[in-house]
């Protein structure tokens, strides 16, 4: 298994010895090239742009609305292009928005790790899409790390 460190390394000699599994600058018509007929992983930064409190909440419910419609913007580019993508920051998201009890915690990573893993682990591929912070994202580091050692293809998209 490669040995990836916790922390976001894009520039770590591991990358390149798995050439053949992380695929950069991809673009949704390649992407679809392999992926098409297969669910795949839509995996953009989200509880790591949250962690400030705003409007009396822990959270910036905002930022949380805005990072789920553009997971939800790079789907439908991949769909367009007939690859099933799931967007798992926009269901997140959206949980988020309509949870009026109060029972989800848009910032327990370990829930949302938890609930996301099936996707993961069912996934024929991971795509990243180039949304601002994905390169520092711990979040999307860890589901590269999880695809790689599961043997699973990861696109990184090339930057909009």
């Amino acid at each position: 298994m490669l040995d990836l460190p916790l922390s976001p390394d894009w520039a770590h000699p591991g990358l390149s010895e798995s050439a053949g599994l992380v695929m950069r600058g991809a673009t949704p018509a390649q992407i679809a090239g392999h992926a098409t007929g297969r669910i795949v992983y839509l995996a953009t930064p989200y509880a790591d742009d949250l962690d400030g409190p705003a409007n009396g909440m822990s959270f910036d419910l905002d930022q949380s609305i805005a990072s789920g419609e553009a997971a939800a913007l790079y789907a439908r580019d991949l769909a367009v292009a007939g690859v099933t993508a799931l967007p798992v920051a926009a269901l997140m998201a959206a949980m988020i928005q309509v949870d009026m009890a109060d029972r989800l915690d848009p910032l327990d990573r370990k829930f949302w790790a938890g609930w996301s893993a099936p996707v993961l682990r069912s996934a024929g591929a991971v795509v990243i899409a180039p949304i601002f912070g994905w390169d520092r994202s711990a979040e999307v580091w860890a589901i590269l790390r999880l695809a790689v050692g599961q043997n699973t293809p990861v696109f990184v998209m090339g930057e909009a």
